[in-house]
């Protein structure tokens, strides 16, 4: 990566800024996509707008990137491999899915069948995970806090398997969003214990609950009531597109939930109608993990967030969370990231941030900068504890999951650091004239961190799925 970003920008002028770097991203991704196929196999389709912080405005500066360092340093002589390597690595990049014809979210969708009459998986393995539940949260899965209790959940799946009376699609989706996740903990857990035919029966309850969440989501309204299933319902089924790798689908669901919770009110500090503390603290979290998803789906896709934190009266410390404590840590951490995240686009990346100064946003990146920097120390403490506490039962997963939201830190304060100007005063050999030396040291860090992770797996690979998707 040293010698890449030398070779790249010897010969950038002088007054090439992190600025107009970050204006050329846009360019690049939007170039890169309209390149993807031929005119005359395009469809005539409208694809997703991504701004200027999405992933892909980002991969495709860095593949245009990368050709011209390569170009120009010795390795352009490699001849064919490299430049194979490189067009293949383009051909990933503007992949795109298969738009479909038919409206996803369409109220008058047609083909799909009654919730009730939809398989799932068997009930004396449901009612043994709901006993086992009581006892220990699967780790895999803190965004169970969003269900509101162990006792909510364990009534929506009775609403399910005793339907002696109709039952929404929000409760369907809800139970069926919970159980795949919660069998996907289960999974990984006998994937250690080398339990292959358990292994074999858990994937095949996962996939009932995939086809089950798939079938609903496509047939769900567009007008939902204002009502907290729905919520509950949408941010589950947004944690499950991102499962999917399906950043699009999870902004959409969640974009839904942030329209009902601001129509519901559950933005405010003030108790809500018929509310006490303990409930309002239940729905304070609620909210909090729907704002977590909003952030970090709208720096991810390149758009302004939904929730606005003018409008935001909430405590951003959370209360005790009862039956799911043992992830408040984790939901905090993702809380102090989902503001800056807000912040990162906002002052840094949107279109009125790259009309501004760089001075100001350079002020901003480093505001942000701080923040980070100081939520990444506590994760580092966070996994010392982890490391010398050997008997605690489930550190190997929870240890792989917090060093998932070290990356994630490092990931976005690679992204906060993009937006420096280069330190031009003194240019040596080893000076980039695009990144400021903070961004390409903690991008360096956060590869150093991902390899180490992977590694740290080993051979379990639902276990590296879950890491790599979250």
């Amino acid at each position: 990566m040293h010698t890449i970003s030398h070779t790249a920008t010897s010969d950038t002028p002088q007054g090439n800024t992190a600025l107009s770097g970050c204006s050329d991203i846009g360019v690049d991704a939007e170039q890169s996509i309209n390149s993807r196929t031929p005119a005359s196999t395009t469809r005539d389709v409208e694809h997703a707008f991504e701004g200027d912080s999405s992933v892909r405005a980002h991969v495709a500066f860095a593949g245009s990137f990368a050709r011209q360092a390569i170009e120009k340093s010795s390795l352009g002589e490699a001849g064919s491999r490299v430049n194979d390597a490189l067009s293949a690595l383009h051909q990933i990049l503007t992949i795109r899915r298969p738009v479909k014809d038919d409206n996803s979210h369409d109220q008058g969708a047609t083909g799909i069948a009654d919730p009730r009459a939809m398989p799932m998986p068997p009930l004396d393995v449901t009612l043994q995970l709901l006993r086992e539940l009581r006892q220990r949260l699967p780790p895999t899965f803190e965004l169970i806090c969003a269900v509101t209790s162990i006792e909510y959940f364990t009534e929506q799946c009775r609403k399910v398997y005793f339907a002696t009376e109709e039952f929404t699609k929000a409760t369907f989706i809800i139970v069926n969003v919970g159980l795949f996740f919660i069998f996907q903990g289960e999974i990984i857990e006998a994937s250690k214990s080398g339990d292959g035919e358990r292994v074999a029966n858990l994937r095949s309850y996962c996939k009932i609950c995939q086809q089950n969440i798939k079938a609903t989501l496509q047939s769900l309204s567009l007008l939902l009531p204002a009502r907290k299933e729905n919520v509950i319902a949408l941010v589950l089924g947004a944690s499950y597109a991102v499962e999917t790798s399906d950043p699009s689908q999870a902004w959409f669901l969640n974009s839904t939930a942030c329209q009902l919770c601001i129509s519901l009110g559950y933005q405010r500090d003030a108790l809500l109608p018929g509310e006490d503390e303990h409930t309002k603290s239940i729905r304070a979290t609620l909210f909090w993990i729907v704002y977590i998803l909003d952030r970090a789906l709208a720096l991810r896709l390149g758009r302004p967030a939904v929730l606005q934190d003018y409008e935001i009266t909430l405590n951003r410390t959370l209360q005790n969370l009862g039956e799911f404590e043992i992830h408040r840590e984790t939901i905090q951490c993702w809380l102090a990231q989902a503001g800056v995240q807000g912040q990162i686009y906002e002052e840094l990346y949107s279109p009125a941030a790259l009309r501004g100064s760089t001075e100001h946003r350079s002020l901003s990146a480093r505001g942000c900068a701080n923040i980070l920097q100081a939520e990444r120390l506590k994760l580092k403490h966070r996994i010392q504890r982890l490391e010398l506490d050997t008997t605690s039962p489930g550190g190997e997963v929870e240890l792989a999951l917090i060093r998932s939201d070290e990356l994630a830190n490092l990931s976005v304060l690679t992204l906060v650091y993009r937006a420096l100007p280069p330190d031009l005063s003194e240019v040596t050999p080893q000076c980039s004239r695009i990144f400021a030396a903070e961004c390409i040291e903690t991008a360096r860090k956060a590869i150093h961190a991902h390899l180490s992770h992977v590694r740290s797996l080993g051979t379990n690979t639902d276990l590296l799925t879950t890491y790599m998707h979250w």
